[in-house]
């Protein structure tokens, strides 16, 4: 009996001593628990950056890499990202990891991020950018129908730019666009085509 009753005590105990916390990483950076880095990989839409995220407390960690959050470029001349897929990152004590992450430009006057540019991490998007994001997350558009739609808002580009094979298919994400800008849904589509230059210039047609 005494032997059973140890045994039951070892297991209450050991999920109160096992300390896995799962944090936001906006949360973390907060509490100085993780360092990050983040960098370009040459590219403006999809999983264009990379980052690096190092766990610096004593515990075990899940980070949440939150969609919405916009990646500030450290060149004023370079595009900020707004991640547009959440990620959720385990970290034992003291680890560190690099994974890539997806995010589209959203400052389409801006010069398309060169592979190396640096970001600094710690900054939410605003309330439509998030709101748009999180939608995006959640659904399935290819990388040109995602960025028209960010740049529809963030650059006020026409609502009509996102388009697709099935424009059916694209009707909530349309709507939503509208309104948050305020605008009526357009009943025709624009198709536009994006080029980047050698110099990183982005020119919209």
């Amino acid at each position: 009996m005494r032997n059973i009753i140890l045994i039951v005590l070892a297991l209450g105990i050991l999920p109160v001593s096992a300390k896995h916390h799962r944090l936001s990483l906006q949360k973390a950076i907060d509490l100085k628990l993780v360092k990050t880095k983040v960098t370009g990989l040459g590219g403006y839409q999809g999983y264009c950056v990379n980052m690096d995220l190092k766990n610096l407390s004593k515990d075990s960690l899940i980070i949440e890499v939150e969609a919405g959050r916009r990646l500030n470029s450290l060149d004023d001349k370079v595009q900020d990202i707004l991640i547009v897929k959440e990620e959720f990152i385990s970290l034992r004590n003291l680890e560190e990891k690099n994974f890539k992450i997806k995010g589209y430009c959203c400052q389409a006057s801006n010069s398309a991020p060169p592979a190396n540019a640096k970001y600094d991490v710690n900054k939410m998007a605003d309330s439509n950018l998030v709101k748009l994001a999180r939608f995006l997350n959640a659904g399935k558009f290819n990388n040109d129908t995602e960025q028209q739609a960010i740049w529809a808002l963030s650059d006020k580009k026409p609502t009509a730019t996102i388009s697709g094979i099935n424009d059916t298919l694209l009707l909530p994400l349309k709507q939503l666009v509208c309104n948050m800008k305020g605008e009526v849904m357009p009943w025709y589509s624009l198709i536009s085509g994006t080029y980047v230059f050698n110099n990183g210039t982005i020119y919209n047609y």
